[in-house]
């Protein structure tokens, strides 16, 4: 059997290094990765509200890829943060609509260059939804809820600058 004062000191020296310099300089290495993780690389969230249930449930953290789209941007189907307030407050919801094509809302279809969207990860759709046809830009994306079942009213739904989508999540 061990020693218990050895076992504390052994414990000491895990926590503590061998020495107060190198302990310092490791806890601000470590430091130092998190900020920059968390500045550049993930983006943790919080889910509030319902518009993209089933998928996200209300109150359940998401992490964010802030690297995702460095080289290409969204494709149709991803689940995204969208900037709405200079980095304190996001937008989580589906792309459905790219750049450059005709994206409308007809009885609760969404219709991509007027042939419906097959949306598998929609479970109602809210017959009332109805939106006339748009064009997007080239840098523009169309981004829904997945929750169709709630009142269009009820949702935040519209167009999006390339620029304002910073994270694809992942569910």
């Amino acid at each position: 059997m061990s020693d218990p004062t050895e076992t504390g000191a052994g414990l000491k020296r895990l926590i503590m290094g061998s020495s107060l310099a190198w302990t310092l300089l490791r806890v601000s290495l470590l430091i130092l990765t998190v900020i920059v993780a968390l500045r550049w690389v993930v983006l943790p969230l919080r889910v509030s509200g319902d518009s993209m249930l089933p998928t996200l449930q209300d109150g359940q953290i998401c992490l964010g890829s802030r690297l995702a789209f460095r080289k290409a941007g969204p494709e149709r189907g991803e689940i995204v943060a969208i900037d709405i307030a200079g980095g304190r407050q996001f937008l989580l919801k589906r792309i459905v609509g790219l750049p450059g094509e005709r994206f409308a809302i007809q009885n609760g279809n969404i219709l991509i260059d007027g042939k419906p969207l097959a949306e598998p990860y929609v479970q109602f759709h809210g017959k009332d939804w109805n939106r006339s046809e748009i064009l997007l830009q080239d840098d523009e994306y169309y981004f829904i809820g997945d929750n169709r079942s709630m009142p269009m009213r009820d949702h935040t739904t519209d167009v999006v600058k390339r620029n304002r989508i910073v994270a694809r999540i992942q569910p």
